[in-house]
Parts: structure tokens; sequence; C-alpha cells
């Protein structure tokens, strides 16, 4: 399938960690790296509020919804949950009058530990402040995106939306929050990394969900238990 005569195309690249596991919901930087493979969403803008999304992978199944302050989630799982995310977070902040027919494409693996879904929640916010001629800095851009995607579900913190978003050609980018700031960090011209599939799935719809709630449940516990490492993260 094809979107006939697109307005607009958009893309969100996947990303690595390079340092920093765990740390983002906790306030605490990260090093990442934006990669090269990236969610892509071809599009035509609408007169209405109506989102139709067509998937270049036959495994996903064409879906569609309203845009609204609410939106009710698909099946947990649902791939058209993260463009529902980012639908109902910028609803909420700006209003939107248009929706947009896209056909989603793209080659992060899904699953693998590439923030292929954070990925799409960023290509659709991408879609639809191009679409209502959005004005939105990039860096608020950043934040809604992370608080968005957490109508999956999963509460991650902010780090995969702002390397998507902020990632630079030959450099990491360290990342701090609280407020959120990037700097960007070469990387010597000579150095490679390299990123390997193991081909075990973490699906956020099921038990790796459950798992990396977990964790966030548990660092917010102990940090709790450590009133005074809080102050001095606060000060």
């Amino acid at each position: 399938m094809s979107v006939r005569h697109p307005t607009h195309r958009v893309r969100a690249p996947g990303r690595v960690n390079l340092i920093g596991e765990h740390t983002d919901y906790n306030g605490l930087p990260v090093l990442p790296v934006a990669i090269q493979r990236s969610v892509r969403i071809e599009l035509r803008a609408r007169d209405d509020r109506r989102v139709r999304l067509a998937n270049a992978d036959a495994r996903f199944e064409p879906c569609e919804f309203e845009i609204a302050a609410e939106i009710p989630p698909f099946a947990p799982g649902h791939w058209g949950n993260y463009s529902k995310a980012a639908a109902q977070a910028l609803q909420r902040r700006s209003g939107l009058d248009c929706g947009f027919d896209g056909l989603v494409s793209g080659d992060i693996p899904a699953a693998a530990g590439l923030s292929s879904s954070s990925a799409l929640v960023v290509a659709s916010a991408l879609a639809l402040v191009a679409v209502n001629e959005l004005e939105i800095a990039r860096e608020d851009l950043m934040v809604l995106t992370a608080e968005a995607e957490r109508y999956v579900g999963t509460h991650s913190g902010g780090m995969d939306q702002a390397i998507s978003l902020g990632g630079r050609a030959g450099h990491a980018v360290r990342i701090d929050f609280d407020p959120l700031r990037l700097e960007p960090v070469p990387i010597p011209p000579d150095w490679r990394f390299v990123i390997a599939n193991s081909l075990v799935e973490a699906l956020k719809s099921g038990g790796a969900q459950a798992a990396y709630n977990a964790r966030v449940r548990e660092c917010r516990e102990a940090l709790e238990a450590l009133p005074g490492f809080i102050l001095a993260r606060d000060h």
C-alpha cells in the first residue's frame, strides 16, 4: 500500500545507549547514540481529526482512530497504540484540527531493544505537528513524547524520545534530566559500534513491560529509603 500524493514524510531513528542503563527514569544522565535504522511515515494530511494508518510490514494490520483528549486504546500490544499516545498528548497540549492517512515503514527490528516503539511515537508526533503546522520547541516535544508513551503502560524515562529527536551525526549525546539538557559528545571518527540482534524479543506489552515497570518501582523505593541522596540530587 502507498499513500497517494503524500504531503509530508517524517523519520525518527532508533537508538543504542552507551552508558547509563535504567538511570533516565531516576533523573540521572545517559549517553545514547541515534542509529541509522528508523521508523518512517509517508502521509497525506486530512481535513478532519481522523488518523488512518497502514504498515508496510504485513504482520501489522491497518488501523484508524479519532483524535481526542481521551482516546480509548486498542488491545494491549497493538502497534497503533503508539500513534494514539502521540495524538492524545498533542491534542491535550495544543488542540489538533487535522489527522492524516499514513503508511508506516522502517528497519528497526521490533522488540529488539533499539526503541522501535519510541521511534513510532516520535514519528507519529512529528506527523501531527507537521499537518497541524504547530510551533513546538524540539526540547518540549522530547518531554511531551516521553510522557505520551506512558499511555501504553510502560513507565519509561525520557532517553529514547530525546535521542530520537536530538541525535547528531558523529556524536553521542549526554542527556541530563530535571530539566532536560542535551550535550553532544564527539565520537572519534575511527570508532565503530557493532549492534548484534540476539533474536530474543522483549515485548513491551508482555513480560518485558512488567519487568521494566518493576525496576522503575524498585528504584523509586530505594531512593525513598535514601533521603540524604534525594536531597543531594535536588540541590
